[in-house]
């Protein structure tokens, strides 16, 4: 398969290669809001097909203004860590889940300062 479209600088190969599975929740990945859903239904969904397109047409999605704001900010972001990690060609040809992030609750005593409380029963107290 060849794919005639060209990398652009806001690429993020999660939407190909990535899943976060988080309380019977799905997402490309941590910092994107989850949706109640199967994990084979989300991999088929229109949401998840429309996420691909917009990073296809050199969009910057809206759900994914967690990495613009970092990167703005000159932090490093998921999506950097995912793009050093997945070439742009191996990404669009991947057939499976390369990353996958499972979290079954949020029962955790760490409060780190990256974490939210959906995924800390500390921060969720705090």
């Amino acid at each position: 398969m060849v794919f005639i479209v060209q990398q652009a600088n806001n690429f993020c190969p999660a939407p190909w290669v990535g899943m976060y599975y988080h309380s019977n929740a799905a997402s490309p990945c941590c910092t994107m809001d989850t949706f109640a859903i199967s994990p084979n239904d989300y991999l088929k969904s229109n949401w998840l097909r429309t996420l691909k397109e917009e990073f296809l047409k050199g969009d910057k999605p809206s759900r994914c203004n967690s990495c613009w704001t970092k990167e703005q900010q000159g932090l490093k972001s998921i999506r950097n860590h995912m793009v050093k990690s997945f070439r742009f060609n191996d990404a669009l040809t991947a057939e499976t889940t390369k990353h996958l992030e499972l979290r079954e609750s949020n029962l955790c005593n760490f409060a780190c300062r990256m974490c939210n409380p959906t995924d800390s029963v500390k921060l969720e107290r705090e």
